[in-house]
């Protein structure tokens, strides 16, 4: 579980970097999500 939180800080700064808003970001992870719990 840690390895994940690391690893999505990680994408998260690197979407900072790129000029990613929050709200896309969450979007995605919401997918994510989605997607691991079928």
């Amino acid at each position: 579980m840690e390895e994940l939180l690391r690893s999505a800080m990680n994408y998260r700064q690197a979407a900072a970097n790129l000029g990613v808003t929050e709200s896309y970001l969450s979007k995605v992870i919401r997918r994510i999500r989605e997607k691991n719990t079928d």
